[in-house]
Parts: structure tokens; C-alpha cells; sequence
């Protein structure tokens, strides 16, 4: 029988939690072939696949659907984040983020690509799910539900949306302060406060018109 993630994420965590020190990394993947069966289809639909980018570089595409992944240990004081991402498709809309054990609390870093824009608008989300919802890729719930809000604003992005290689996203999470910082290719856009949530145990990864997806590091305490 299969476990579902949420419960998946406390024992997993329970088994593990004397293996990993403070500030480990957490999760760290190249996606050079199928995801293994420790990602979860979260929605239940949708396939992943992995196929070569213009540079020959593998990757994952995202296509309609939102990936999971348990971390090791729960996560409450600090975390980064950082994935490799980029557009499959003009008018595309693509999130990856962290959040709590029942996958209903997070925070997330969205990116807009409107069509006819090369670049899009990035901006850090707070997800909030009503008990039983999943979140879903475009953060619209059962009979159109918002289950997303913008910290701040959104910003444009200075990587393009389909440039390659991947930008390179990271959405840093700092307890003490309640700080969440983006940043893209080493360049801070956005600096936020918000402490709603303060523990994480999975790593969720979605796309539309498959999103790209190079790598994903987690790495926290």
C-alpha cells in the first residue's frame, strides 16, 4: 500500500533525524533521469519526464502537475532553496517551494511568463490551503479558491524565460527574523517578512507547457 506523502514525511523524518546535523543539505538532485519513487505525483496526474535541453543538458519537464519530496528531517530554523529552473513554453506559470508536514502551509517562489514577455515577473508566495486541498499549479483551489498570496511585489525577472542555461532561483527562510529573501543568478529582487510557518518537511516542484527543472538543493537546520 502506498503511503501518502504528508504521513510519509513523519516517519521518514522519525527515521532519519539522527543522521543529519544542523545546516545539512537536506535534498540535493541533478535531474539527469526519471525522478525516483521518492518523488510523489502530489495531484495525481500529469507524468514527468526527462529529455535533453537545446544544450544537450538533461532535464526534468513539468507538464500540468506539482512533485514532491520528503525531507529527512524537519526544518524550523533555516533554509535554502535553490533550483535550476526555466520555461518550456510562452505563457507558462511555474512555483517551487517548501512546506509544512500536511503540504497545506508554505512558501513558495512563483514566475509569471505572460506571453509576448521574455523575462516574466517573480515573486515569493504564502501559501495557505483549506484542510484536504492540494496545492495546485496555477494556486487556484476547488471552485476557484485562491490559495496563494504575493509577499510584497512581484518583480521582473533578469534571466529570461526561455534562455538557457536555467536561471538559478533561491528563496532563502530565516527564522529569527521571519526574513524570506529571492534572489536570481546571485542578484537579490525581493526581501520579505513573514512568519506563518516555521516548520517544513517537503520540497514541492510545479510547472505548466513542462516547466524546466536542471537541479534542486535544499540545504537548512
Amino acid at each position: 500500500m502506498k503511503i501518502p506523502l504528508p504521513l510519509r514525511l513523519g516517519l521518514f523524518a522519525l527515521s532519519l533525524s539522527s543522521i543529519c546535523s544542523a545546516n545539512d543539505v537536506v535534498l540535493e538532485e541533478v535531474f539527469t533521469a526519471k525522478p525516483g519513487p521518492e518523488w510523489e505525483n502530489v495531484l495525481n496526474r500529469g507524468q514527468a519526464v526527462v529529455q535533453p535541453m537545446e544544450n544537450g543538458d538533461m532535464a526534468l519537464r513539468i507538464n500540468n502537475h506539482v512533485l514532491g519530496h520528503a525531507l529527512p528531517v524537519p526544518v524550523k530554523e533555516h533554509f535554502e532553496l535553490e533550483v535550476e529552473a526555466l520555461h518550456g513554453e510562452d505563457g507558462a506559470f511555474l512555483w517551487f517551494g517548501v512546506f509544512d508536514p500536511l503540504l497545506e502551509k508554505g512558501y513558495a517562489v512563483g514566475w509569471q511568463a505572460p506571453p509576448g514577455q521574455n523575462t516574466g515577473r517573480l515573486g515569493i508566495y504564502k501559501v495557505k490551503l483549506e484542510q484536504g486541498e492540494k496545492p495546485e499549479i496555477l494556486f487556484k483551489g476547488p471552485e476557484g479558491s485562491r490559495q496563494a498570496e504575493i509577499l510584497g511585489a512581484e518583480v521582473k525577472s533578469p534571466h529570461g524565460t526561455l534562455a538557457e542555461p536555467p536561471a538559478k532561483l533561491k528563496l532563502v527562510w530565516n527564522k529569527a527574523d521571519g526574513s524570506l529573501v529571492l534572489s536570481c543568478d546571485g542578484e537579490e529582487l525581493a526581501r520579505e517578512v513573514d512568519s506563518d510557518v516555521t516548520e517544513f518537511e517537503g520540497v514541492l516542484l510545479s510547472g505548466n507547457k513542462k516547466s524546466v527543472y536542471r537541479s534542486v538543493k535544499m540545504q537548512g537546520k
